[in-house]
């Protein structure tokens, strides 16, 4: 078992074979979940573990050493969670509900026409009066206009 220094949090990050760990990490009954808190889960070396297919909407992962793909994650949602601290630079953010995602200090770069198309797709649902309605770009994110 190795360890490796961690800077944020001061501890050394627990090594263990990745296929024990997503065992161990992971439930699986109608969707894959991790089952553990963030404060234990910043205790492990999550640097090889694969979260494609994964639920991590709602999650919290700040300051983990996480590998995370936006395009593989469960429903590529990113929905309402907490990324802060993970070396996102260089992800592709194309099509992936970041709706109250935390991203801050993670390098990530989301693409300004991704972000004007997703802007727009919203207003013109708004615009839409009395409409209930959930768009394929605003992927989980429900608008209600009354």
């Amino acid at each position: 078992m190795e360890k490796a220094y961690d800077e944020n949090y001061r501890y050394e990050r627990i090594k263990l074979d990745a296929n024990i760990l997503e065992q161990v990490i992971f439930e699986e009954d109608a969707s894959k979940r991790l089952i553990f808190s963030v404060s234990e889960l910043r205790k492990l070396d999550l640097s090889e573990i694969d979260f494609a297919g994964v639920y991590i909407s709602e999650t919290d992962l700040s300051y983990t050493n996480a590998n995370i793909n936006p395009q593989t994650v469960a429903g590529k949602c990113l929905k309402c969670t907490n990324l802060a601290g993970l070396d996102l630079r260089g992800k592709d953010f194309t099509d992936v509900n970041i709706d109250e995602a935390n991203l801050s200090n993670t390098g990530a770069k989301i693409e300004e026409d991704a972000v004007d198309e997703f802007v727009g797709t919203i207003k013109k649902l708004v615009k839409a009066k009395n409409t209930r309605a959930v768009s394929s770009k605003a992927r989980n994110l429900f608008i209600s206009h009354n």
